[in-house]
């Protein structure tokens, strides 16, 4: 059980989201004029300890960013709250045997031009499991 499997499982699930085209890292896409897009990150995060014991697992925390660009501020928004409910708090994913919770999810300001919007989503996620 690793990384691996809870970005597959946030991957999948964004993959079943009907809005913008979607680009994950290390795909060629060169966007049209004015199409919209959503860009995917994987943000691993915080690692503690939670149970005691020599072979239990480990709480690990992170972020699935999402970066929203749009032609304008209306249709991003719009997006934005799409993808806040496809993301639902408390929704549980599974992967390969690995299951992870949706915490919360939080969108960023606008860091995009007078051209494009790019607000950055962070979909936070928990899950435990024994490192190899």
């Amino acid at each position: 059980m690793s990384y691996v499997n809870i970005q597959a499982a946030l991957d999948t699930h964004l993959q079943k989201y009907s809005g913008a085209v979607i680009v994950f890292p290390s795909t060629r896409h060169r966007p049209k004029h004015g199409e919209a897009f959503l860009a995917a990150e994987f943000i691993p995060g915080r690692v503690r300890t939670v149970f005691l014991g020599a072979d239990t697992k480990r709480e690990h925390q992170g972020q699935y960013r999402i970066y929203v660009r749009c032609p304008d501020v209306q249709s991003a928004l719009a997006e934005i709250d799409g993808l806040r409910r496809h993301f639902t708090a408390g929704l549980n994913l599974t992967f390969d045997g690995l299951s992870l919770r949706i915490d919360k999810t939080e969108a960023a300001p606008n860091k995009g031009g007078l051209k494009f919007t790019n607000f950055p989503l962070s979909v936070f996620w928990r899950s435990y499991f024994k490192e190899n």
